[in-house]
């Protein structure tokens, strides 16, 4: 049960500073700041948890905190919204700079809390 509310109470958190995050950051030229950065600092955030975390902090923040922050599904409803509306290109960039800057802060992440090796 224990387990369950880390979950619960790190997911709550993630989606509000998710919620701030689309707040405060508006569209750029057309462009969803907000939910790349939602996906690039969480992936950051977990590449660095996954390394140095305890089995009780990675529930709170790796699966909670951080699957709350990230969202593939805003995501996909952006990338389809502008494709939709004509912007296929940024639609592109969207696609390929998300993918790319997640998975390299992953890495970085994981990288500077030493889980990465040589």
């Amino acid at each position: 049960m224990m387990e369950v509310m880390l979950v619960a109470i790190g997911g709550a958190g993630g989606a509000l500073i998710r919620f701030a995050l689309t707040h405060l950051l508006p569209l750029w030229r057309g462009f969803p700041l907000a939910i790349l950065a939602a996906n690039v600092v969480g992936s950051f955030a977990l590449g660095v948890i996954i390394v140095v975390a305890s089995q009780s902090q990675f529930l709170l923040l790796g699966v909670g905190l951080c699957g709350g922050l990230t969202t593939v599904s805003t995501w996909a409803i952006d990338t389809l919204t502008l494709g939709r509306s004509g912007a296929s290109g940024v639609a592109t960039v969207n696609v390929v700079v998300s993918v790319a800057a997640s998975v390299g802060a992953c890495a970085v992440g994981m990288l500077l809390a030493g889980g990465m090796g040589s």
